[in-house]
């Protein structure tokens, strides 16, 4: 009786995984369907914004107010998003730190940016 009970127990947890990867999955669809959304409304106001553009002759103020518009909506936040690692490193740097550049095609290149940069710093040797 208490094997049978042992295993009634965990019963609830065999197909744990299934329901943990459906449910991933689930919210997978609505984050898509949801984002398509905003898309479909954003280029509705885009041309609703473009219609009132040229009724009201308003020329490039009304671009610029339409700009700032679709800038503000989550959709545009999420495609200016940074995407990977690197980009979000260098993003971060701030601008009062001189960046060293991304790639010094020689080595006595580099042996003179290092020297310049150590000067700067009193650093000296080899």
């Amino acid at each position: 009786m208490e094997k049978v009970l042992a295993k009634a127990k965990w019963l609830p947890l065999t197909h744990r995984f299934e329901v943990y990867s459906a449910s991933i999955d689930e919210f997978q669809n609505i984050k898509n369907n949801s984002i398509k959304e905003q898309e479909l409304l954003r280029a509705a106001v885009e041309d609703k914004c473009k219609l009132l553009i040229e009724v009201k002759k308003l020329g490039d103020r009304g671009v610029k107010e339409m700009t700032q518009i679709l800038q503000a909506s989550h959709v545009s936040k999420l495609e200016n998003k940074v995407k990977n690692a690197r980009d979000k490193i260098m993003q971060t740097s701030k601008y009062n730190y001189e960046m060293p550049p991304l790639a010094v095609s020689n080595e006595p290149e580099m042996k003179l940016e290092l020297a310049r940069m150590a000067k700067i710093f009193g650093i000296t040797g080899n």
